[in-house]
């Protein structure tokens, strides 16, 4: 199961995000947050462990952006927000991707296609096999 938590200070977007991960067999929501500052909070004190944080932008207090920068280490991050033009910047930020509002049941799917592809990447050894070769003046005849 992937874990995932929402922050964003619209309760109408919490609740499509939360509608999209409940009617998604292989998600699992934790809990979300209206308050940036509350989920700040929760993820220094370890109380979520979300594998993916969809996260608005715009929000009062801290940006979606500013609390990217401090939750990274904890969570994967979507951001889910109207405003388009913070698009280079958040993927600055190493984000799973970026997903412009209003969206549809379709395009929240591609979002946690992309993590599932990355998180195959990092679990999948490499399949490099190595070689050397050894150069000798000795000639087989």
């Amino acid at each position: 199961m992937i874990r995932c938590y929402v922050v964003d200070d619209e309760a109408a977007s919490v609740s499509l995000l939360s509608k999209f991960i409940n009617k998604t067999p292989t998600l699992e929501l934790l809990g979300s947050s209206l308050n940036p500052l509350e989920a700040l909070k929760k993820f220094q004190q370890n109380e979520i462990r979300a594998d993916i944080t969809f996260l608005d932008i715009n929000m009062p207090e801290i940006s979606g952006l500013e609390l990217a920068n401090l939750i990274k280490d904890y969570t994967h991050i979507v951001f889910t927000t109207a405003h388009t033009q913070y698009g280079l910047e958040a993927f600055d930020r190493d984000v799973i991707d970026y997903i412009a509002k209003p969206f549809g049941y379709e395009r929240f799917l591609k979002a946690v296609s992309r993590y599932q592809k990355l998180k195959q990447s990092t679990q999948q050894p490499s399949k490099k096999e190595n070689y050397f070769f050894i150069k000798s003046d000795i000639r087989v005849s």
